[in-house]
């Protein structure tokens, strides 16, 4: 449209300065061979695009996003209710929760206040989530004397793992009633209920791995590079959460290479054929 554009722009200055510019006919038009190779190549190369793209984009956006958005507000307000009456009802909640609350402070109230204070001890991501909140116990004390700055960071977390099983329903086309089943069998299960309200990692390192795994499984579907690039990201944060992610970089970092070998060998490519070009 843009060439049609500048050529009639540039005849009508040719005409306004007594140039006639000739008209192509129809028996002048270059007439392409359907059978020509180079056509065939290409509308292969296109068809394959498009069948790429569509298991790319196996699920629009828009198909499940309410029931996503459901499941995080509404497991978020769960979550946060259990661990309110466990810590501010019931005086019970973990002392490692308590002890990242008291890291956190020591950022914002300490006589040296620095984000060093964090420690070494424990991962720094866990605590570093709850510094919002620890700010503003200024508003409510409760988030720095009762932890609900842990119990808020970890009903969050927790209540986003079960939106990304959602969202990964979603994305391999399960039906509507399974996926809410099983994020509802999920959510039922008592670690699960009970780590998203406890302020403790487990929620926050859950998260992480089940980002990654969903993401693991769609680039090995679709070998689009970008989930690999999550993927990686995922497991980075989930050892800034807890250390065991060792493990599962251990585990993630065969399967990759695996499925990269098992990829360039039925494209007749390979390591070694490469370094013999």
């Amino acid at each position: 449209r843009t060439l049609s554009e500048i050529s009639i722009v540039l005849g009508d200055l040719a005409a306004a300065g007594g140039y006639t510019v000739p008209e192509v006919l129809r028996a002048e038009e270059v007439v392409v061979d359907a059978q020509h190779p180079a056509v065939i190549e290409a509308e292969q190369i296109l068809a394959d695009q498009r069948v790429k793209l569509g298991r790319t984009r196996r699920a629009a956006p828009e198909v499940g996003r309410t029931e996503r958005r459901i499941t995080f507000v509404g497991f978020t307000a769960l979550f946060i209710a259990i661990g309110y009456i466990s810590a501010r009802v019931g005086g019970m909640i973990p002392g490692d929760a308590l002890s990242r609350v008291g890291s956190g402070q020591s950022v914002f109230f300490s006589r040296d206040p620095h984000l060093e204070a964090l420690g070494f001890i424990w991962g720094p991501f866990p605590t570093m989530f709850q510094l919002p909140f620890i700010a503003l116990r200024a508003f409510w004390l409760p988030f720095t004397s009762s932890g609900m700055a842990a119990i808020v960071v970890s009903a969050l977390f927790m209540a986003g793992t079960l939106s990304q099983l959602l969202a990964w329903g979603v994305e391999t086309g399960t039906k509507q009633w399974f996926r809410i089943v099983a994020v509802l069998l999920v959510a039922a299960q008592p670690l699960i209920w009970t780590h998203g309200g406890n302020g403790m990692s487990e929620a926050c390192w859950l998260f992480f791995l089940v980002l990654a795994t969903r993401h693991l499984a769609r680039w090995i579907e679709t070998d689009d590079t970008r989930s690999l690039v999550v993927v990686g990201s995922a497991i980075a944060a989930g050892y800034l959460t807890r250390y065991e992610t060792a493990a599962v970089f251990a585990a993630v970092l065969p399967v990759v290479g695996l499925v990269t070998w098992n990829r360039s060998a039925s494209q007749g490519v390979t390591p070694r054929s490469a370094m013999n070009r």
